[in-house]
This record gives structure tokens, C-alpha cells and sequence, in this order.
């Protein structure tokens, strides 16, 4: 288990993923262990497919400085948690792949 960076975003008072869902889902329960439904995929760069994960930064500058990808900041937080199974994202070293996600409750109180 490792402490990592997540992007996140609260949405009427709720933690969410920016994209797409994990565990169908794009609302995250806190307090758990989440699983990344890990598939073969490319991204829009077109390069060679990669197992997919749930992204992460090991850093908390570099996640803040991940946010400048996003067109506005607006609502969107970077929060500690802990992940399992990382690994590197081929397409982006500062991005890392989990299988597994935890969010602690106390890390994202003061954005509920």
C-alpha cells in the first residue's frame, strides 16, 4: 500500500471521479476499497494500448500541477489516499495506474 494523489471533484456536496466511473459509478464511497476495472485501451495520443487503472500521482505538487490538464480547476481537489497494484501510466510518467483505491473519509471533510 502506497500514499498517492487523486484528482478529484465535489459535486453537490459529493465526492466524484472527473471522468469516468469506478465500480460503475463515477460517486465514490469513502472508507473503502475501491477496484479498477482493469481493461486493454489507447489513449487519445494513439500510441500502444496499456492495462487500464484508476489515476493517481505519487506526488501532491505534481497532482496540483496535473490539474493545468483541465480547462477550469473549478470544484476539483486533490486529496491523499493509498492505492495498491501502481503502476506507471506509459503515456504520462507522473501518472500512476492503481488497482486499487482507498479515500479516507477525513482526507475530503472539509470539501463536504
Amino acid at each position: 500500500m502506497e500514499r498517492v494523489f487523486k484528482v478529484l471533484v465535489v459535486e453537490d456536496g459529493v465526492i466524484k471521479n472527473l471522468f469516468k466511473g469506478i465500480e460503475g459509478s463515477r460517486t465514490l464511497p469513502l472508507d473503502t476499497w475501491l477496484r479498477a476495472e482493469n481493461k486493454w485501451s489507447v489513449d487519445g495520443s494513439g500510441q500502444e494500448e496499456y492495462l487500464t487503472g484508476i489515476h493517481c500521482l505519487l506526488n501532491k505538487e505534481k497532482a496540483i500541477n496535473y490539474l493545468d490538464n483541465f480547462r477550469t480547476d473549478r470544484d476539483r481537489i486533490v486529496v491523499e489516499c493509498y492505492a495498491k497494484d501502481l503502476r506507471q501510466k506509459p503515456t504520462n510518467n507522473d501518472v500512476y495506474l492503481a488497482d486499487w483505491l482507498y479515500i479516507p473519509e477525513e482526507n475530503v471533510e472539509e470539501y463536504l
